[in-house]
């Protein structure tokens, strides 16, 4: 009797070890799965080109009814605690870099809220693609001015420049979803590839450059 309690106490001991490695085996490839972010290494047209990967061409691209809106923070700002702080040389830098990222791609307007370190982004893309003019406006206006781009004037390819609140917020009303949180403070590489028709009709694709 003891023997078969023994060989029945092992069993069960073996049979917990292996539920637990399975369970930590399952979250490390959970964490394996976890999809890196495309590196970004320029446009040309329709198509995304990325680093190591194959060439994304951007769906609706061509299509009348698809807005086609892509959307970055400003660059890096000088920490220099004030409210409205100017680019770093390095934020700077990253700005003549994305010029030159889109300049291979249909830039019909460009809107930007209308501070310091946005207005230096902005202009450094318009002085390197060629558009003329910058929609300006305060950051809590960009909904309002993506809702009147989208009814009065859709079809259009579009740069917003803004901020780590309103990107985020704005996409969240695009897809009419609450997927996308607050940019953290010190990452300022992200850029969002939207094709929308609309509220709730949209596709969103996420760029690190």
């Amino acid at each position: 009797m003891f023997k078969v309690c023994f060989t029945l106490f092992v069993a069960l001991a073996m049979l917990g070890a292996c539920a637990t490695d399975q369970s930590a085996e399952k979250s490390k490839q959970e964490v394996v799965k976890t999809p890196e972010i495309s590196k970004l290494a320029g446009f040309r047209d329709s198509t995304v080109l990325v680093d190591g990967q194959a060439p994304f061409v951007i769906p609706h691209y061509n299509d009348s009814s698809y807005t086609i809106l892509i959307c970055v923070r400003h660059a890096e700002k000088v920490p220099d605690g004030s409210k409205n702080p100017p680019l770093t040389p390095e934020g700077e830098a990253r700005a003549a870099r994305l010029g030159f990222l889109l300049s291979n791609t249909r830039i019909d307007r460009i809107g930007t809220s209308n501070v310091k370190r946005n207005l230096q982004t902005a202009d450094a893309v318009k002085t390197i693609t060629g558009e003329t003019a910058l929609e300006v406006f305060a950051p809590e206006l960009v909904y309002e001015w993506a809702q009147d781009l989208l009814i009065k004037d859709p079809g259009q390819h579009v740069l917003y420049v803004g901020h780590s609140n309103t990107i985020p917020e704005l996409l969240n009303r695009l897809t009419a979803g609450v997927g996308y949180s607050d940019i953290p403070d010190d990452d300022y590489g992200r850029l969002y590839v939207v094709a929308t028709r609309g509220l709730g009709e949209s596709e969103v694709w996420e760029f690190r450059y």
